[in-house]
């Protein structure tokens, strides 16, 4: 749940038209609890949580900086809309029984810090330096 609350501030910060860089409004790895460590427990994890996480990460390891909706990640992984919004949601109490954070290992921006805005909803990203720790922790 905190990281519901966090979220909601972050875009109530986001909607006060402060400028954000995407990587300021929230970093996962090395800046919210992910180490390259953790990341390759996550990797080699292989409960359904984890596995749809990894294949979230690869997905946006692919174009580091390409900023997805929850839409746009469904149409990508081929589950239903719906699956993915449950399991992404679900997805912060796994990470802070596991990892010891709530907090996703993925960056996020709201749609209207975009320029030209975008849908007002959480877009999801990698920064290059994300896409590489994760892809060494991969063993890719």
């Amino acid at each position: 749940m905190p990281a519901v609350y966090q979220l909601l501030a972050e875009l109530r910060e986001a909607s006060s038209g402060a400028a954000m860089d995407p990587v300021e409004l929230r970093s996962g790895f090395g800046i919210e609890g992910w180490t390259e460590e953790k990341l390759r427990r996550l990797a080699a994890g292989d409960t359904h949580t984890t596995q749809f996480v990894g294949e979230i990460l690869n997905i946006l390891a692919e174009a580091p900086g390409e900023a997805l909706t929850l839409d746009e990640l469904a149409q990508r992984t081929g589950h239903p809309q719906s699956q993915v919004t449950m399991l992404w949601r679900s997805a912060s109490h796994h990470f802070a029984r596991h990892y010891g954070t709530d907090q996703s290992p993925v960056s996020t921006k709201a749609g209207d810090q975009f320029s030209p805005p975008r849908d007002s909803v959480v877009h999801y990203f990698l920064t290059a330096d994300q896409a590489a720790m994760w892809a060494r922790a991969r063993g890719a």
